[in-house]
């Protein structure tokens, strides 16, 4: 559609399956949770 978006997939184990799509810059992967997986997805969501 022409929309800039993001798309963050957080989970909690590896399992190799994924809905982002790995070439698409506007996607991102989270694989485990600690106290810094926050940050890291507000920067992701703001472009930094």
């Amino acid at each position: 559609m022409g929309i800039p978006a993001k798309l963050i997939v957080a989970l909690m184990v590896a399992n190799g399956f994924t809905i982002a799509d790995p070439a698409d810059g506007g996607m991102l992967d989270v694989v485990g949770f600690d106290a810094s997986a926050p940050a890291a997805m507000a920067a992701f969501a703001r472009g930094v």
